[in-house]
């Protein structure tokens, strides 16, 4: 075999030794290491085993890059992950199970209360007879303390064993219910999915299975977790999820059209809002019998003023609504956010037990509005003139610079807004990303890397502030009686009901501010009222106001009914209006083309038709004719489709 000769002969390059030999080859260099213990370099052990190797490793090379059927057949994929997942199962069950290590160590190193009798008392019979006595009442109550002090560590170990890291388990399971379920929508069966309506359910059925049920601790380090994030500051979720979420609408919206109702959605933003908090605060002030004051039902009426239309937004595009309706929508939802957050502070401070008069509440608005708009104004500007400086197509890193400009304005204008000048920041951010989507986008050099990157924000923010509302809302629902299910009800219908009085009397105004004095007809306006969600904003303010109390001045229930009411109307306006708006939109017709547009585009159509037709009939001889004959031939039947889709609009009142 060549192990005995120095320099072996160089197998031939064709050559392929048969399995037996190679199986003897490697027995023989296993057991000459085996029997040597270690092998040092030098020695003829180490030279033949370094042999063998070599042997065997260009061997199986020659094997594997010759493909022969005797080769060895990789294992499949789904085989390693699944092994990993198994191994991560049985790694959360022994961890969840096992009894913390310090309890042990404390346990066995607990030293023995028995004391050592003395060199007296093991002479003398009665002296004997009384130290053992001795002995056993004091080994007897050691044993009681030591009992009584286990009992104590063992009640305290959630508290004691928790580390700040373990808080990582809960968003890392948030952001995968979440990708599951946005990998459902593939599926043409659950295509119309409405994610965060299932991410606020999946995260009630969380709070009832750890909380209700008292699972927590038997899920260890997951239900350690989860208790962290039951107590997280509201602040640090505001700085946290909320620029994000304000920066991706704000920069997709079309400033071109919002310039046309921008007078329009100033006003639903501005008195609407503020109208609106005052019914909705008369309604609950009224209503609940719970003795509530003044203040703390403005602070809720300016929470539930808060709208959130992503999907409705999205959903009005995807079915060719006006565009004038689409930027309505959007545009007051942006700056309605920052309206009610302002009202929130000035009736939050006020329940805490801070005064204000009249003039202070009009300073305290015009200030912290105007001074938030100059702010993002100004933030926005100096960042679109770095985006433009970075702008560089041969760069391959340009692209990662803008993307990184535009979330680095988002969270600035927000932190200098709300951390060092003391005024809005959700206002400060809009203005900011508006500044960015009325000059950024003909100087970003990937749009779609934009795109893509900012959807991703959104989709994390929404992802981790609709779980974390549900399982705080379910927190709460474990203790909420079923009389608050029902005001629960009502309230929903009240606020539906204001906002839609609100919009059909504001006709009039709205038709008066428009730029051409066009009407917003009543199908619009129950559309707007319809549309009108509740989302990521008004949750924040109510995980505030349930982890806060105002400090201290509300009691615990009070604190929680404010968040179950925010959270179940949140609820309901994303599990009934989200997915009936399609329904809705279509037996209005607010789809539908105009008629004046749709005649216009009949005029265009016919004269081209025309065109094409008597350019298509000339008889030429030449190939230049020919080809021109060819292609107003095929413009022909392009333009026939055209007019089956234009009577098809006029048919059935929806874009093709």
């Amino acid at each position: 075999l060549g192990l005995n000769s120095p320099r072996p002969r160089r197998p031939l390059v064709g050559a392929r030794p048969p399995a037996t030999r190679l199986l003897l080859r490697r027995a023989m260099a296993a057991a000459a290491l085996g029997s040597r213990g270690s092998v040092l370099p030098g020695s003829p052990e180490f030279t033949r085993s370094r042999i063998v190797c070599s042997s065997d490793s260009s061997i199986g090379s020659r094997r594997g890059s010759s493909g022969s059927a005797g080769a060895r057949r990789p294992l499949p994929p789904w085989l390693g992950w699944a092994l990993a997942l198994c191994i991560l199962a049985y790694i959360v069950w022994d961890k969840a199970g096992r009894a913390p290590l310090s309890t042990a160590s404390s346990t066995s190193a607990t030293p023995s209360a028995t004391p050592t009798p003395s060199p007296a008392l093991l002479t003398d019979p009665l002296s004997d007879y009384v130290g053992r006595r001795a002995s056993e009442a004091a080994a007897a109550a050691a044993s009681t303390s030591a009992s009584a002090a286990m009992t104590a560590d063992d009640s305290h170990t959630a508290e004691e064993h928790s580390y700040d890291h373990e808080a990582i388990f809960f968003l890392v399971l948030a952001i995968i219910i979440g990708t599951i379920l946005l990998h459902l929508t593939f599926l043409k069966v659950f295509k119309s999915l409405q994610q965060t309506v299932v991410l606020f359910l999946l995260g009630c059925v969380c709070s009832w299975l750890l909380q209700g049920l008292g699972w927590r601790d038997s899920f260890g380090a997951v239900g350690r977790s989860y208790t962290m994030w039951m107590g997280i500051d509201p602040h640090l979720l505001l700085f946290t999820l909320l620029p994000p979420l304000l920066a991706g609408d704000a920069m997709s919206i079309d400033t071109h059209l919002a310039k046309r109702v921008a007078t329009q959605c100033l006003y639903l933003a501005g008195p609407g809002v503020v109208i609106n908090t005052a019914l909705t605060a008369a309604f609950l002030y009224y209503y609940l019998p719970y003795d509530w004051p003044l203040m703390l039902c403005l602070t809720l009426g300016a929470i539930l003023s808060a709208t959130d239309p992503v999907a409705v937004v999205a959903l009005l595009k995807d079915l060719g609504a006006s565009p004038t309706l689409t930027v309505q929508i959007q545009g007051e939802s942006l700056l309605n956010d920052g309206t009610s957050i302002v009202i929130f502070l000035i009736t939050y401070n006020m329940l805490k037990g801070e005064e204000y008069t009249a003039g202070d509440v009009v300073i305290f608005l015009v200030q912290t509005a105007v001074y938030a708009w100059l702010l993002g104004g100004l933030v926005g500007l100096l960042f679109f003139w770095w985006i433009k400086a970075a702008k560089n197509k041969l760069d391959h890193n340009s692209g990662l610079i803008q993307v990184a400009l535009t979330v680095v304005c988002a969270y600035t204008s927000f932190a200098l807004a709300e951390g060092i000048f003391h005024v809005s920041g959700v206002l400060s951010t809009v203005a900011a990303s508006l500044v960015l989507a009325h000059q950024m986008w003909p100087e970003v050099v990937s749009h779609e890397t934009m795109h893509t990157m900012w959807h991703m924000f959104e989709y994390l923010g929404n992802t981790i502030i609709f779980f974390l509302a549900g399982a705080l809302t379910g927190n709460i629902m474990v203790h909420t009686p079923l009389m608050d299910y029902l005001h629960l009800l009502s309230i929903y219908a009240a606020c539906v009901l204001l906002r839609m009085g609100l919009l059909l009397c504001s006709r009039p105004i709205l038709r008066w501010l428009h730029p051409e004095k066009q009407p917003v007809s009543v199908p619009e306006a129950l559309v707007m009222t319809w549309g009108g969600l509740r989302g990521a904003v008004g949750l924040a303010m109510a995980i505030q106001v349930s982890m806060d109390r105002a400090g201290d001045e509300l009691t615990q229930a009070d604190a929680d009914r404010v968040l179950f009411y925010v959270g179940g109307v949140a609820l309901l306006t994303l599990a009934l209006n989200a997915t009936t708006c399609p329904a809705l939109v279509s037996a209005l017709g607010v789809a539908k083309t105009p008629a004046v547009k749709l005649k216009l585009m009949r005029m265009l159509h016919k004269q081209l038709f025309e065109k094409v037709v008597e350019k298509g009939v000339i008889n030429g001889s030449t190939p230049e004719k020919e080809r021109m004959s060819d292609a107003c031939a095929a413009v022909s039947v392009m333009l026939k489709d055209v007019g089956r889709r234009l009577e098809g609009k006029a048919t059935c009142g929806r874009g093709g």
